[in-house]
């Protein structure tokens, strides 16, 4: 014959106490999350703030900024030259 098994009946006041504690604890975590994403989007912000900036800082000091543009493509264009003809002179041999 199996033995019977009973279950502790939960107290009405600890019932009351878990529910408490589950409900604090679900504060805790969304405050948390709250707090989380309001400082990512604080540190997004300054990195594309300082990014501007240091863009900025580059093109004034390389001149006007559509010349620094053109100076850039320009300096491009004659290192992928030189780096051709480098290979080309390499292959030949």
């Amino acid at each position: 014959m199996p033995k019977k098994t009973t279950k502790q009946k939960i107290k009405p006041a600890e019932q009351n106490k878990q529910a408490r504690e589950t409900k604090i604890l679900n504060v805790i975590c969304n405050t948390s999350l709250l707090h989380m994403s309001a400082v990512t989007e604080a540190f997004s912000e300054m990195f594309t703030k300082l990014s501007k900036e240091m863009i900025t800082a580059i093109t004034t000091s390389l001149g006007n900024s559509e010349d620094a543009t053109k100076d850039i493509h320009k300096k491009r264009t004659v290192y992928k030259k030189n780096s051709l003809n480098k290979y080309e002179s390499s292959c030949s041999r």
